[in-house]
């Protein structure tokens, strides 16, 4: 199957690992959107809805919302979007006024003797001049698009693996009260049986 794509999730949740297939077909866009969805389906599962009350879907929310880094790409895109449109309009005609010989003296005193010049001009562009502006600012645009896919990529692998790591403390926590508690309920036993004796 050659345009078949298949993705597996890290059992350790460490990343998205794409198996096979053809991944140049598939846009930089629908690869994070496809690595957003398997870590938001894993969210969907996690074993975090305890006392604390946040879920790994909040989390990245917050994060993909809130982040410094991805906010930044947010004026980025709009500068981007705005020199697209630019490059796609045409060159506006230019109107120019010239005065030569005036406020001089004698009989060229005040605008008497005055040259006056009004010029209008207008660039007209030939070979595509204007597409080929209007492709390199598209480029540009999807450029920043892609950087910030990747950095938003990032920013949700470190928030999973974040996520992970204190969930796994709080599972060791639980695991050293239990021994702890275990631990104190034998000492007992033991002085129990130590007076018994």
């Amino acid at each position: 199957q050659p345009n078949a794509l298949r993705v597996r999730l890290d059992p350790h949740l460490r990343g998205v690992r794409l198996l096979s297939g053809e991944v140049s077909r598939f846009s930089s866009f629908v690869r994070v959107a496809l690595a957003t969805c398997c870590l938001l389906l894993v969210a969907a599962r996690s074993p975090a809805q305890e006392a604390a009350g946040l879920t790994l879907a909040d989390a990245i929310e917050r994060a993909v919302r809130q982040h410094p880094d991805l906010r930044g790409f947010e004026f980025r895109l709009q500068g981007g979007e705005a020199r697209s449109a630019d490059a796609a309009l045409k060159p506006m005609p230019q109107l120019e006024l010239q005065l030569e010989d005036f406020a001089g003296q004698d009989e060229r005193s005040g605008f008497s003797g005055a040259q006056t010049t009004l010029s209008v001009s207008q660039v007209l562009e030939l070979g595509g001049k204007r597409e080929a502006r209007s492709g390199v600012a598209t480029a540009a645009l999807a450029g920043i698009h892609t950087e910030r896919a990747a950095r938003q990529i990032d920013i949700v692998a470190e928030v999973a693996r974040r996520f992970y790591a204190v969930l796994e403390g709080q599972l060791h926590e639980g695991m050293a009260e239990e021994a702890v508690r275990t631990a104190e309920q034998s000492l007992q036993r033991v002085d129990q049986r130590v007076a018994a004796a």
